[in-house]
């Protein structure tokens, strides 16, 4: 009589929805999840392991299935990435054509219409810069020639001054002098007194002389400082039209060469009125020192023709006392 080996097995209709529980080397078919289980030791003992089954291994018929399948699915990828590929590169070339038409337009169209290339943009700015270039050597050779006839004139009108002041006080010197002498020459016969007088009467002549001296001298020193405080002026002045960067006003060559880059349209209006306005601050300037050094003058000879007047009465005054001391 034939035997019949069984294995264990799990009928559809079980309550049971774990793993079977096996013995070392037994098999199992669970026919609710089609999966036939093997007891393999393992790191806790006998454990069932998955071994076969629809359930959880792939038959050959679903393989093939699912290859034929996903060979579709890729053959439609490959024509799907294809197009687009081929759509993009067409949009790119497209794209990059574009582009270079633009380039090639800002890097060298000429039309007149507008400045809007890197040829036209260099060519005036270069153009420009000629014209700047020569402005501001207008500009700097015009305030060096008047600065220079400016100083050239208040040397010459502040040497003009001391030398009649100190013809002048020379003169005056010479007068009290020879007065003295006169006096002295005169009165050869007096007595002690007399001569006591006399050298006191020369001792007050050298004391305002002296500060007459010292008068003319911070006199002649104030108007030394005034040119060089209104060459300082000129100078400044001159420094700022050509490199201030106040931001306050447009009113300096190194503002306007920045500001040409904006508008350019406006250059040479900016240095015409830079030009009238250096020209007017050196009229002003100019007016102002002649007006300063005539009021000067005109206190020096003032305070000169007071002293004169002072020596003048007081050699009478000593005079006559002398006479009247005499007889």
């Amino acid at each position: 009589m034939s035997n019949i080996i069984r294995i264990k097995r799990r009928l559809p209709n079980s309550p049971d929805t774990g793993l079977p529980v096996l013995q070392g080397g037994e098999l199992a078919f669970n026919e609710i999840n089609d999966t036939l289980y093997y007891g393999a030791s393992g790191a806790s003992g006998i454990e069932a392991q998955p071994i076969g089954g629809a359930g959880t291994f792939a038959t050959n018929t679903l393989v093939g299935t699912l290859t034929a399948d996903l060979q579709t699915q890729l053959t439609n990828l490959d024509t799907k990435v294809d197009n687009t590929v081929t759509s993009l590169s067409s949009t790119v070339d497209s794209h990059v054509s574009d582009l270079q038409t633009q380039i090639n337009f800002i890097s060298s169209n000429v039309d007149p219409a507008a400045l809007d290339s890197l040829t036209e943009v260099v060519s005036a700015f270069q153009e420009a810069d000629d014209n700047l270039n020569g402005a501001i050597t207008a500009l700097a050779g015009a305030a060096t020639t008047n600065l220079a006839a400016v100083s050239a004139a208040l040397d010459s009108k502040i040497d003009s001054e001391v030398s009649a002041l100190n013809s002048e006080i020379n003169s005056l010197s010479a007068s009290v002098d020879a007065a003295v002498l006169a006096e002295q020459t005169a009165r050869q016969n007096a007595d002690t007194a007399l001569d006591s007088k006399i050298d006191s009467l020369s001792a007050s002549v050298d004391a305002e002389v002296a500060a007459l001296e010292t008068s003319i001298a911070s006199e002649v020193s104030t108007l030394n400082s005034t040119v060089v405080a209104v060459s300082g002026d000129l100078q400044g002045q001159i420094n700022n039209i050509l490199s201030n960067v106040d931001p306050a006003a447009l009113d300096s060559l190194t503002e306007i060469v920045s500001a040409f880059q904006d508008a350019d349209s406006n250059l040479n209006d900016a240095i015409t009125a830079l030009a009238g306005a250096a020209t007017t601050n050196l009229a002003s300037v100019s007016a102002a020192l002649d007006s300063k050094i005539d009021s000067e003058v005109l206190a020096l000879e003032t305070s000169l023709a007071s002293v004169s007047a002072a020596l003048d009465s007081k050699i009478d005054s000593e005079v006559l006392a002398l006479e009247t001391t005499l007889a």
